[in-house]
């Protein structure tokens, strides 16, 4: 007969000293590292309504969460609004299907900023934006930024996006190919025979 493997975890569990409810679960290996052997590695409740309002997943101390999930958010205990959430897999902010980053204001819920890594690097292809910045009242866009595989680059335009908060009219823009900052293609003179 085959021997069990054995796993030995540290749990601390935080309370509210007044309430005497619980506010925050750590799981560590025998050896200190953060770990959520079946789910996040860190939580915190809040300590009147015992609702969730911070989940930290790790495996063996590095950041971690499979299936494209954040393994990191934070939830405003107002609003109930997840303002802060961010996609990691072994440390590295990486996500296949959306940005890795996301941050909403937590009064309303409005996506203000998102990030698209991959493997810890800031990549979005398809010519768009790997990262947005919004005017959280209004939702216009107010700032971009093209990506790929590390680089501000973009062949097809400015790399380099500012915008009105107000109106989204176009502000001044960059150009950049292969993170090297060059002129609007416009602006260059015609030599063409």
């Amino acid at each position: 007969m085959k021997k069990s493997i054995i796993e030995e975890y540290s749990v601390t569990l935080e309370r509210d000293p007044e309430t005497k409810e619980l506010t925050g679960e750590r799981w560590k290996t025998a050896t200190g590292l953060l770990h959520g052997p079946h789910g996040p590695a860190y939580r915190k409740w809040h300590p009147q309504s015992g609702e969730i309002t911070y989940e930290y997943w790790a495996q063996y101390g590095a950041q971690h969460r499979e299936g494209d999930l954040p393994a990191v958010f934070s939830v405003d205990p107002e609003t109930k609004v997840v303002f802060d959430e961010e996609c990691l897999v072994n440390g590295e902010a990486h996500r296949t299907s959306g940005p890795s980053r996301i941050i909403r204001d937590p009064a309303y819920g409005q996506v203000i900023y998102e990030e698209w890594k991959q493997h810890d690097v800031l990549d979005r292809g398809g010519d768009e934006p790997a990262v947005v910045e919004r005017n959280p009242v209004s939702g216009i866009i107010t700032y971009s930024e093209y990506w790929q595989k590390g680089k501000l680059h973009r062949s097809s335009g400015p790399a380099v996006i500012r915008y009105d908060g107000k109106t989204g009219e176009v502000l001044p823009e960059e150009f950049y190919l292969n993170n090297q900052k060059t002129l609007n293609p416009k602006e260059l003179p015609n030599t063409s025979p």
